[in-house]
């Protein structure tokens, strides 16, 4: 008689843990956010929030280094804000559903509002007049010292979905190099569906990109003025690698197209 031994080997894989958590108030939230980052890896911490918060200057919320979703809620700048929101550290995932960001001043001292290193989520949220205002010499030009919107480093994965800026960015006072404002990107940044809208003081090329970054289904609008020269979207660096497929641009001026992939897009200069 021969016996056979059958040794089987699977990979199991550790489910995700969700943990619903609901915050009213600002030390909720702060409260909330430090809980998810204390709970073991594989916990998903999602955290709705069905009111207005106001944050003033000197508000400072905890950096994510867990899994966390943050559904509905309106962030509002008190006398402009803090000069940074939320800090997404390595490893770290942060996504906004159906959020509302308004009136927040950019600041100077730190790379971004949003600060990304590991993988923050845009999905369905709106950011209105999250504006930052040029440092002008008195008898010398301009600088664009703020720090941009969104900053994503090497290491960060941004997707920005359905989601719409309204007059953000800096502001522009006749100078051609105010750049940045909107996005800074070192890493991975696809926006889809996405709409912008920009006044005619904006910066130039508020979408800065070094690293991938890829405009799909989306449309870019710049309001024009007589007498005001038009500025264009994008500053690509020469190792950068953009993408635009089925998009829309108008109020924009060219030369920056030549540096973008063109797939099914329509440019209206």
């Amino acid at each position: 008689m021969v016996s056979f031994l059958l040794i089987s080997c699977f990979n199991y894989v550790q489910a995700e843990v969700p943990v619903d958590v609901r915050a009213v108030d600002l030390a909720e939230l702060k409260q909330a956010i430090n809980d998810a980052n204390d709970r073991p890896s594989g916990t998903h911490t999602i955290i709705s929030l069905p009111a207005h918060f106001y944050l003033p200057e000197e508000e400072i919320l905890p950096a994510i280094n867990s899994k966390i979703s943050i559904i509905g809620g309106v962030f509002h700048g008190v006398d402009g804000g803090p000069e940074q929101l939320f800090l997404v550290e390595p490893g770290a995932i942060l996504d906004f559903n159906a959020t509302r960001f308004v009136d927040f001043t950019l600041g100077f001292e730190i790379p971004g509002l949003f600060e990304n290193h590991g993988e923050l989520t845009f999905k369905s949220v709106r950011f209105t007049s999250i504006t930052g205002e040029p440092m002008c010499l008195s008898r010398g030009p301009c600088f664009a010292i703020n720090i941009p919107v969104v900053f994503n480093a090497t290491s960060g994965n941004l997707i920005v979905d359905n989601s719409v800026f309204i007059d953000s960015g800096i502001k522009n006072l006749g100078q051609d190099n105010l750049v940045g404002g909107l996005i800074h990107n070192e890493g991975s940044a696809p926006l889809v569906d996405t709409q912008v809208y920009l006044p005619n003081s904006r910066s130039e090329a508020p979408l800065l990109n070094f690293g991938y970054m890829k405009l799909q289904n989306s449309s870019f609008v710049a309001r024009t003025e007589l007498g005001v020269p038009l500025l264009p979207l994008f500053k690509v660096s020469d190792e950068a690698e953009s993408e635009s497929v089925n998009s829309v641009f108008g109020g924009f001026a060219g030369g920056w197209c030549q540096k973008v992939k063109k797939g099914l897009e329509k440019w209206t200069m």
